[in-house]
């Protein structure tokens, strides 16, 4: 994943999904699938980093072993106007799990919440501001995202 800013007040996070078979494998015909690249999936996201809004996506669906999949990268547009916060990766199941999407471009999409969010505070609290991340957006977006910020630890009580 890469971040970057795109504008006053923007982040793209950009998310890449390699996946090579180093062996050959037999495929749901019978047939012999040769190794190499299997997938490689990219999403593109620009937030607006004082919402945490979805601004734009777009998704690229380079290597897949199906050409349907490709059908799939329009349907990801209806993540647009949808907030990074508490509640994403239900969102996005929502929205795109199951048979409505692509596992692999959905899970790439949930997993590149975390980068959004530290590159939205890295942008909000670069060293030519004075900003610091206010205490509901502590808890807002990090306390209990993982064991270091868990309720109760000494980084929430310091922090949060």
């Amino acid at each position: 994943m890469e971040s970057y800013e795109s504008g006053p007040g923007r982040i793209i996070t950009e998310g890449l999904l390699r996946d090579d078979r180093h062996i050959q494998f037999n495929g749901f015909n019978g047939e012999a699938q040769p190794t190499g690249r299997f997938h490689s999936i990219k999403a593109g996201i620009e937030i607006d980093v004082e919402s945490m809004r979805i601004e734009d996506i777009h998704v690229e669906l380079q290597d897949v072993p199906h050409a349907e999949c490709r059908e799939l990268g329009n349907r990801y547009s209806q993540l647009q106007g949808l907030h990074i916060e508490s509640g994403f990766t239900r969102a996005v199941l929502q929205l795109l799990g199951g048979n409505k999407g692509c596992a692999h471009l959905s899970h790439l999409i949930i997993t590149m919440g975390p980068a959004m969010v530290q590159a939205a505070f890295t942008y909000q609290t670069r060293s030519e501001t004075s900003a610091t991340p206010s205490r509901e957006q502590v808890h807002n977006y990090f306390i209990d995202s993982c064991h270091i910020w868990r309720a109760g630890g000494k980084y929430a009580l310091q922090h949060g």
